[in-house]
């Protein structure tokens, strides 16, 4: 009797937490897919019932790990230039500059000077006798000196070529020269006309004498007028001049 007394009440409790179960599910567990409710035929338990409020939102999830990085895009055309603006009002003009004319005067003067002082200074001269000549010299302008240095060289050829340099410096000014010369068509030959020379020194002969005879007239008419003035004062020196002026 304890058994089956046992196998009854395992029953009945299995019906009655069947049963409170389908309670705790509603009335939907019997709806069907359109809840098998029409107007004028609701019955318990087979018609849905107003729905309850929203439950609270659950706590966020945690981020994904990011992505990679996709391609540069192609870049997009260049649009169109827009139109220029309006320009805007001119500023005022500046005050005009103060330009030191006694300074820069004074700047071009000694650099003229010191650039004609050096230039001044080179002295080139042609050898004589030699093939080279060397010369060195110097030059003063406005105050300034300067010095220089010449050489020269002749080579012996017909044509006489020879070949020039020069340098010069004053006041931190340098200038330098180089020439190359040569001679060149035909020759003069160097000569003297005798009868010439010989015409020319009769008539110099013959102008120093007659000049010689004016002289001697004149002392002997001042001798006579200094013979006529004899005892009175005077400087006989000075009269005898006075006298070979006229």
């Amino acid at each position: 009797m304890n058994r089956i007394n046992i196998i009854i009440f395992r029953t009945v409790m299995l019906g009655v937490f069947a049963i409170a179960m389908l309670f705790i599910a509603g009335p939907s567990a019997f709806a069907d897919d359109d809840h098998g409710c029409t107007p004028g035929h609701e019955h318990i338990g087979s018609c849905g019932g107003t729905d309850g409020q929203d439950g609270q939102d659950g706590r966020d999830g945690r981020d994904g790990i990011d992505g990679a990085d996709g391609r540069d895009g192609i870049d997009g055309t260049n649009g169109t230039d827009g139109r220029d603006g309006i320009d805007g009002i001119d500023g005022r003009d500046g005050i005009d500059g103060v330009v030191n004319y006694t300074e820069l005067t004074r700047v071009i003067r000694e650099s003229y000077i010191d650039h004609l002082a050096a230039t001044t200074a080179i002295q080139i001269h042609l050898p004589q006798d030699s093939s080279q000549r060397f010369t060195l010299s110097g030059s003063t302008v406005g105050g300034t000196t300067g010095i220089g240095a010449g050489y020269a060289y002749k080579f012996d050829r017909d044509d006489n070529l020879a070949v020039t340099a020069g340098i010069g410096s004053a006041g931190g000014e340098q200038v330098g020269v180089v020439s190359v010369g040569f001679e060149f068509g035909a020759r003069t030959p160097v000569g003297y006309d005798d009868s010439k020379l010989e015409r020319r020194l009769d008539t110099l002969e013959k102008d120093f004498q007659r000049q010689q005879e004016l002289w001697n007239e004149d002392a002997k008419r001042c001798a006579s007028e200094l013979d006529k003035e004899k005892g009175r004062s005077g400087n006989v020196e000075r009269k005898l001049m006075e006298c070979l002026r006229k």
